[in-house]
């Protein structure tokens, strides 16, 4: 039930995202696509220490592909979907990480300062995500354990952020994509079966992408 509630409240978000740039105008905008990557520091927030102690941050990457539709010169809504890896290092008893990896799909707005004719120009941006679980591993004293079981198969949250997008060449409208990013999880990435009190997923991101036009 608590997956399906996920499921449909990612749902009426990004229609509500899409639907309101519809009131921004009529004009046509345009579409580019591009390849991303990056790096992830990760942790959990709520009752972390019943699951290990004290929480720390965990290294991980971050990969994917994306497509943006500028709607005008300062407005822009983007969808992802990368593989993500996250999870939480503690150190209770024996150094013990917990690797959580995930289908991300976020689908964020952005705006854009500065003039559309403008080679760098800064942003910032908003909007929520979707993560799907691929796997998940307990590693303690160098001994992993699968622990999929244990673990619910979605997660939501809201990410927000701020980056550079440089043009590459004057003549074409290819970007060079610098940001930043935080995400806040808000569902349980326990099973409620197992009492965790609300346990939930934090990532700081730090990203580099390509974006390509099409249709140009």
């Amino acid at each position: 039930m608590t997956q399906m509630f996920c499921y449909k409240s990612f749902i009426i978000i990004g229609l509500l995202f899409m639907f309101s740039f519809s009131a921004f105008g009529q004009e046509s905008g345009t579409i580019s696509i591009g390849l991303r990557g990056g790096l992830n520091a990760s942790n959990w927030a709520g009752n972390v220490g019943g699951v290990g102690g004290e929480n720390r941050f965990k290294a991980g990457m971050n990969f994917g592909a994306f497509g943006m539709y500028s709607i005008e010169e300062h407005w822009g809504i983007t969808a992802e979907i990368n593989y993500s890896q996250k999870g939480t290092a503690t150190s209770q008893f024996a150094r013990t990480r917990y690797k959580l990896n995930y289908l991300d799909i976020p689908i964020y707005i952005n705006y854009f300062f500065g003039q559309g004719g403008d080679r760098l120009r800064t942003k910032v941006l908003m909007g929520p995500y979707l993560d799907f679980l691929m796997s998940a591993k307990n590693n303690q004293g160098g001994i992993e354990v699968d622990v999929r079981n244990r673990h619910a198969n979605m997660d939501l949250g809201l990410l927000f952020g701020a980056g550079l997008h440089y043009k590459l060449n004057e003549s074409t409208d290819n970007w060079l994509i610098l940001d930043i990013r935080y995400g806040i999880g808000f569902s349980d990435i326990f099973k409620t079966t197992l009492a965790t009190s609300n346990i939930t997923n934090r990532a700081l991101s730090f990203n580099l992408g390509l974006s390509f036009p099409l249709g140009n």
